[in-house]
């Protein structure tokens, strides 16, 4: 009876130094599960900064694109303007050149008529 009293109080010791152990190996692994989900968590952060900072970025550049572009349509259009300007320009310029050599073949044609009459 002294036997196995001696040995039911080394196996209550054994187990509660098992449940010491299994009570620590938990402690441990739920301490390691918390420090990994803190790890996961700042790299989510970090990584979330990044791809603000790109899309920040690329917002940039789309919007330099789109002042470039602006500025390229407006100088197409005031180029279009000035082009369409000369055009009208130089149509004024032709017609009153043409109106000009008329005048000039209607004077010659009054001073012939003149000779002529003054001949006869």
């Amino acid at each position: 009876l002294a036997a196995s009293t001696t040995d039911k109080e080394k196996f209550r010791a054994l187990a509660a130094d098992s449940k010491a152990q299994l009570a620590d190996a938990e402690a441990s692994r739920d301490q390691e599960q918390t420090q990994l989900i803190e790890d996961l968590k700042e790299s989510h952060r970090s990584a979330v900064a990044i791809v603000e900072r790109q899309l920040g970025a690329l917002q940039a550049q789309l919007q330099n694109k789109e002042q470039a572009r602006q500025q390229l349509s407006d100088t197409s259009a005031a180029t279009e303007r000035r082009v369409q300007a000369l055009r009208e320009e130089a149509t004024r310029e032709r017609e009153e050149k043409n109106r000009q050599k008329e005048l000039l073949e209607a004077s010659r044609v009054e001073q012939r008529a003149g000779k002529s009459s003054l001949e006869e």
